[in-house]
């Protein structure tokens, strides 16, 4: 599986590595197509390993990736051959993106069954470790699921640096995120997971030289940016509900608020002034960040 993304990428290049495939009519943004390639890694995962479950739902791997992003296979096909030869960087970053997901998903569960193990007694332990782990699931989803770890957040041109000498966020603890000088997106992908359902993502943010940050639950809320500078939201998208309250010491608690389909990952971008997607940072300017929680909520 490690390497299957990568060679999905690349069949095309290592063909011809002169040629060039055309922007498609119908052009995919990567995170898009990173979601895309993962839902069929996920689907060619579990053919191997639970054929018959898929047999008996009816569930047809090619169709499901089509009604759900709404795409043809015309239209997925022309996106896989531009990502395939517009850069082997960028197939090489999609590729470790969903690396970093598919890791995380399982060291999740591996910790969930190792918990359940050691707890569970009687004759009928195996019927309640079942009962158990479903629970556990659900309570994970159900709760604050961001994980702490940075070590395990996914850094896409940028760099996170903990700044222990802010004295204005109550003594808890802040984070720098830093934009490089590579020109293209600046952001954090966050590993969690969340089932179907109506989740709250936020986040107490404050300008370190920019001022402008996106928030993002799967494919939800990425029109939607938050100005730090005055407080400010602009920007909007069907479903997703927003809002910024001023904090102490120039911070802002933003959040947006959403229906989701399950992703196992969060995202927060930062802009310049300008706000263009892609740009080239400095190494220095960036966006401080603190409190950052995602949990079930109603809208």
């Amino acid at each position: 599986m490690k390497r299957f993304l990568l060679i999905l990428l690349l069949v095309i290049a290592s063909c011809d590595k002169s040629f060039k495939a055309p922007e498609p009519d119908k052009l995919i943004e990567q995170p898009v197509m990173e979601e895309i390639l993962y839902d069929i890694s996920l689907l060619k995962a579990a053919k191997s390993k639970s054929y018959k479950i898929l047999k008996d739902n009816n569930v047809q791997a090619d169709i499901y990736i089509y009604e759900k992003y709404k795409i043809d296979s015309i239209t997925l096909r022309q996106n896989i051959e531009y990502y395939a030869t517009e850069s082997f960087k960028t197939a090489k970053q999609i590729e470790e993106h969903i690396k970093l997901r598919f890791d995380s998903e399982k060291n999740k569960l591996e910790k969930i069954i190792q918990d359940n193990l050691k707890n569970k007694k009687g004759k009928d332990s195996a019927k309640l470790f079942g009962k158990r782990l479903q629970k556990e699931l659900i309570d994970e989803t159900n709760s604050y699921i961001i994980s702490k770890d940075y070590t395990k957040w996914g850094l896409v041109h940028s760099v996170l640096k903990k700044e222990n000498n802010i004295t204005d966020g109550s003594g808890l603890n802040i984070i720098k995120l830093v934009a490089n000088e590579i020109n293209y997106q600046h952001r954090i992908d966050i590993p969690t997971h969340v089932l179907d359902g109506k989740y709250e993502f936020s986040v107490c943010a404050k300008k370190a030289g920019m001022s402008f940050i996106r928030l993002r639950i799967g494919l939800m809320g990425t029109p939607v940016v938050f100005n730090l500078e005055n407080g400010s939201v602009s920007g909007s998208q069907k479903g997703v509900f927003v809002k910024i309250e001023p904090q102490d010491f120039g911070w802002y608690k933003c959040k947006i608020k959403c229906i989701v389909k399950e992703t196992s990952i969060i995202r927060i971008n930062i802009f310049e002034s300008n706000l263009d997607l892609h740009y080239s940072g400095d190494n220095i300017k960036g966006v401080y960040l603190r409190e950052l929680e995602l949990k079930k909520n109603n809208l």
